[in-house]
């Protein structure tokens, strides 16, 4: 089990120093300063001076074969300079980037832990939170079927009833003309029907929605709608939305091929230069 107290807690400040300075495989940190030091940088980077090129380069005028080399001397002296100052600098930094490369290496041990946890406690909330949706979706089914089914049945019952009610209007009709033609007094009415209860809406109890934000003391969890697309047939993806691989068209050109439709492919001199030495 890891201790988190000690992980996120400063226990022993000793102990963090040296922790540190082991990690990074530089010495102790008196040592460290120094490395992380801009003035010490730049005390070895002053060897480098430009000055004197620049009012080389300035007054140089390139008007003669003997100008033009030593133009390309100059230059190529520029680019020895370069490399070498690339160099200094890169020594220069390595220790911090071997110290900043050793403590994200101890520190991803703890960062995948919890990224891990994190996941796995998210992952059993949305389940619980899915497995509501779900029943809640099923509640609400249940509650329409019963109010359709509820609907349906009073529906018939009222149908029935104009039913009854237009053959005992019928019945009576023709009772009274019977009566009348043979001069009769008028029998007594066939009884009402029942009276079907009236439409009206059963009352359901509501079906409680399923949270959309859930809040804690740490933080919270919402649910939002988003758009999100998916390429289901790539041929017919308008041009708008396409882009050329100029890297699949580089290795075309290098391998050989000289015609694309919609590419210039084209020879052109491009100068090289390499420094000796």
């Amino acid at each position: 089990m890891i201790d988190y107290d000690f992980v996120l807690k400063d226990n022993n400040a000793d102990e963090k120093e040296s922790s540190i300075s082991d990690i990074a495989g530089i010495g102790d940190i008196a040592e460290i300063k120094d490395v992380f030091s801009v003035e010490v940088a730049k005390s070895k980077l002053k060897a480098f001076s430009v000055e004197d090129m620049r009012q080389r380069a300035v007054a140089l005028v390139v008007d003669t074969d003997s100008e033009a080399k030593a133009g390309v001397a100059m230059a190529m002296q520029c680019r020895k300079l370069y490399n070498s100052l690339e160099k200094t600098r890169k020594e220069i930094v390595r220790p911090h980037l071997d110290f900043q490369k050793a403590v994200k290496k101890y520190s991803d041990g703890f960062a995948d832990f919890f990224k891990k946890t994190e996941r796995q406690l998210l992952k059993k909330v949305e389940a619980y939170q899915l497995a509501a949706e779900i029943e809640r979706k099923k509640s609400i089914a249940e509650q329409v079927r019963k109010e359709t089914e509820f609907r349906l049945k009073r529906e018939k019952e009222q149908r029935d009833f104009d039913e009854a009610i237009r053959l005992r209007d019928i019945e009576i009709e023709r009772s009274r003309i019977k009566a009348k033609k043979e001069d009769m007094p008028m029998p007594t009415p066939p009884p009402l029907p029942e009276v079907p209860m009236p439409i009206i809406q059963e009352v359901v109890l509501p079906v409680v929605a399923t949270p959309q934000k859930i809040e804690s003391e740490e933080g919270s969890s919402s649910t939002v709608m988003e758009w999100f697309f998916e390429i289901e047939d790539a041929s017919i993806v308008p041009r708008d939305f396409l882009v050329v691989d100029e890297r699949a068209v580089k290795r075309a050109v290098a391998s050989g091929v000289r015609h694309i439709d919609g590419v210039k492919i084209y020879e052109k001199a491009v100068r090289k230069y390499r420094v000796k030495g």
